[in-house]
């Protein structure tokens, strides 16, 4: 069941701790009707997994009835702004591309670093990463969407929009970065809108750490509201990263979200 107008609730799978088939099948349990997968585990590498391991993982997205809405793919470190490693990473990330497009999943999701004013490194190296990034999503028929790291709102988006000519991408917006950044999740959202693929991530204390779904100092029902008006189908990934009960967490964002929907919980 989507809450209004298109919105879809979706999980990052590998939080929940468990094997990932069995991880599909407690989303689905608990009612969300998406996944995002973490694109470099175990079962999911793109130098691990063969084209019948890709079939198969299709297979078992949609057995449990779910829909593959993301890959995550952080490579962590300084990301794409270490130009030792820059190669390296976009081979990596092409080869997570071809994964999406094998079992169906739309947007390969991921920070590729803290962009800085023009001018100031590493600023050339992100564009030229964001440019090829984007035209190897293109051909492959994916989205690239990728995730504020802390710049400015109007730095960020000035850099998801030069990359238009070279394939385009999208933005996946945490709010919760935002408001643990001490700023207005819903100001920092709406310049954003229209580009935005997915909202992601939990609820967060301000100027803290992530909270509880509901706990927090989230405006929850107004950020399901605003990402209601696209005029496309569009999806909140749930993230949980603090120390707690895994399962109890992820069940209870879910409720939260759909609260603040106007849903019933199941």
């Amino acid at each position: 069941m989507t809450s209004r107008r298109g919105v879809s609730f979706g999980v990052r799978v590998d939080d929940l701790k468990l094997p990932l088939r069995e991880g599909f099948r407690a989303a689905a349990g608990m009612g969300y009707e998406a996944v995002e997968i973490c694109a470099f585990g175990e079962d999911v590498a793109p130098e691990r997994l063969s084209g019948t391991g890709r079939r198969d993982l299709a297979h078992a997205i949609r057995a449990a009835g779910l829909m593959p809405v993301s890959l995550w793919a952080d490579p962590g470190g300084r990301r794409f702004g270490d130009s030792a490693a820059l190669d390296r990473l976009i081979v990596r990330t092409a080869g997570v591309m071809d994964v999406a497009r094998a079992i169906g999943c739309p947007f390969v999701t991921l920070p590729i670093g803290f962009i800085p004013p023009a001018g100031e490194p590493p600023a050339a190296l992100l564009n030229e990463a964001g440019r090829v990034l984007a035209g190897e999503a293109m051909r492959r028929g994916v989205r690239l969407a990728l995730v504020p790291c802390g710049e400015p709102p109007e730095t960020f988006l000035e850099f998801v929009e030069g990359l238009e000519p070279h394939g385009g991408a999208d933005i996946a917006y945490d709010p919760g970065a935002a408001v643990r950044r001490g700023q207005d999740p819903v100001a920092v959202a709406m310049p954003m809108l229209s580009r935005t693929a997915h909202f992601r991530g939990a609820d967060a204390y301000r100027g803290g750490g992530e909270a509880p779904m509901g706990k927090g100092d989230l405006p929850t029902g107004e950020l399901i509201a605003i990402l209601s008006t696209l005029d496309r189908p569009a999806s909140w990934i749930v993230t949980c990263e603090r120390e707690c009960d895994r399962e109890a967490a992820i069940r209870e964002s879910l409720d939260q979200l759909r609260k603040r929907s106007g849903l019933r919980t199941a």
